[in-house]
């Protein structure tokens, strides 16, 4: 029997795409990757799981269309007017994506995450309708509201490409989710079938997981704390926590990675730089393990959809390193959600009571020890049964 291929159409620089990688490998699919980063990556493609890759091709869309990374009004309204086909979609693209498809006759293919995801399902469906996509959509959507009432409204439907949402989400033939909260939005906004939609979370790969078997050489006793956020996103607002973690380091000791610009004047510890290599190969979660709890947090102070919806990059590395999930209530459902379930963290309310669950060994140690007897069903792997059910199911024309 010929094997089924799958293309994968995300950026190869997130953390995030080596989970979806693992578990689409692990189907028994041959799966192929369309790299859309926007930067070079710093690893190598040999490492697991980038080495169960049976190719990889590059589309540099920045050096292509300035829309991927400096969408001006102009350029937004000139996406519109292609998602509406009253202009031409950018021929270098789509006819780069038309060679690939040709050469490599994919029998699925998935798109990959947020708004780049949808936009490349729209271009795929534009140049075949009948090719079998899959999204899946990580974070919607993609912008947090913020400004005046017609800033809002402008973001609302411009920038979060609600345009591209409403014409062409209805075109896909399956939405994976990261949560329940999202499958809700997607139902809700977009009038999605909701038996065409899966949940499934994006899980690291088992590789980048704590090793049970090496003891941490360092251990923080609570009341500690580690901040897991990827460096390289620091920068834009929502990233800059520099303020929760000097106030949070007022009553416990908080780490974050030394890559992080700080305030010459912060208090909050850092920790030491593991490069990408490190990190696939669990090196930054033997290191987390030691503490007491990880903090998943971002720079806001009102609930939006998109934190609302979202399990971020971030708390799956917690989970990864095995480690009880911190969280400040209210603004972070789907993460309060999944940790109160399951009883693997906790939600504070002020600082002091931050300080208060962080002193509390006791039921810090078993939610540690819920999380690693867990460990296994948090892996991308695990995950493959769900995708190649999927698959067939849309391949052989059964029910999801």
């Amino acid at each position: 029997m010929q094997l089924k291929k799958c293309i994968l159409i995300a950026p190869l620089v997130s953390h995030a795409t080596a989970g979806r990688i693992a578990a689409l490998a692990a189907t028994g699919y041959q799966v192929t990757l369309i790299d859309i980063s926007g930067r070079d990556n710093t690893f190598s493609t040999s490492l697991y799981p980038y080495s169960l890759l049976y190719k990889i091709h590059r589309l540099d869309i920045t050096k292509i269309d300035k829309f991927y990374t400096q969408p001006s009004i102009s350029l937004i309204i000139k996406d519109i007017l292609r998602s509406f086909n009253a202009l031409k979609e950018n021929t270098l693209i789509t006819d780069r994506l038309k060679e690939i498809l040709s050469q490599d006759n994919p029998d699925i293919i998935v798109t990959f995450y947020g708004p780049l995801g949808i936009h490349f399902s729209r271009l795929i469906k534009k140049i075949n309708a009948k090719q079998k996509v899959v999204f899946i959509a990580n974070l919607l959507p993609s912008t947090v509201l913020s400004g005046n009432a017609i800033i809002r409204c402008l973001k609302r439907n411009l920038v979060n490409e609600f345009i591209d949402f409403i014409r062409w989400i209805k075109k896909l033939d399956t939405i994976v989710c990261a949560s329940d909260e999202m499958a809700e939005f997607i139902v809700r906004k977009f009038k999605y079938p909701r038996n065409r939609l899966l949940i499934a979370p994006d899980y690291h790969p088992a590789s980048f997981q704590v090793n049970l078997k090496i003891t941490p050489k360092i251990s923080f006793k609570p009341p500690s704390l580690i901040f897991l956020g990827a460096p390289e996103r620091w920068g834009g607002r929502m990233d800059n926590i520099d303020k929760q973690l000097n106030l949070y380091s007022s009553l416990v000791a908080v780490y974050a990675s030394v890559s992080i610009e700080r305030d010459k004047d912060s208090i909050w510890h850092a920790y030491p730089y593991f490069t990408d290599e490190e990190v696939f190969s669990g090196k930054l979660s033997d290191y987390a393990h030691g503490f007491a709890a990880a903090l998943v947090t971002y720079n806001i102070t009102r609930r939006s959809e998109r934190f609302r919806t979202t399990l971020p990059t971030r708390f799956f590395s917690a989970l990864a390193a095995g480690l009880p999930i911190a969280l400040k209530w209210g603004l972070f459902d789907a993460v309060e959600s999944f940790i109160t379930k399951r009883d693997i963290g906790f939600v504070f309310y002020s600082e002091q009571e931050l300080f208060e669950k962080l002193n509390d060994s006791d039921k810090l140690k078993q939610q540690k020890e819920t999380i690693v007897k867990m460990l296994s069903d948090f892996s991308a792997e695990k995950q493959a049964k769900i995708f190649k059910d999927l698959f067939d199911g849309l391949l052989f024309n059964k029910r999801i």
